[in-house]
């Protein structure tokens, strides 16, 4: 899940930060139209597995992707390893930020944003909401 382009993600006032970045990832585009090129209605699927700043593997996310006219719409859930799940949702374009939905175990009561930062790290802005 990558934005190009995009400055450091704020991180939300009183809210946890978890900063991962994407590694060893496969990645299926499906031409749903079979016309030969990025249209609407086209999708991509991810999976990679996730890092930490010191480089070790925290966790997984799973990504999937639909192609709009400006942007894509994705859907994705963070596993972190011992910890629980994170669920994401939103559109991608060159500045986003997208929606923390919810999450399980550590992360049951999960609100917040997740937004692109450099060198591909992803930063999450974590508020516990209960």
């Amino acid at each position: 899940m990558a934005a190009s382009g995009a400055a450091e993600a704020p991180v939300l006032p009183g809210a946890q930060r978890i900063v991962v970045t994407e590694r060893d990832g496969e990645f299926t585009y499906i031409d749903a139209d079979n016309s030969g090129t990025r249209s609407r209605g086209d999708y991509f699927v991810t999976s990679s597995n996730l890092f930490d700043a010191g480089g070790s593997r925290v966790g997984r996310d799973w990504v999937r992707c639909m192609v709009t006219v400006h942007a894509s719409q994705c859907e994705a859930t963070f596993e972190l390893f011992g910890r629980g799940s994170i669920d994401l949702a939103g559109t991608i374009t060159d500045r986003s930020l997208i929606a923390v939905t919810g999450g399980t175990g550590e992360f049951g009561d999960a609100g917040g944003q997740l937004g692109f930062g450099s060198h591909g790290k992803l930063i999450i802005s974590l508020l516990h909401l209960s």
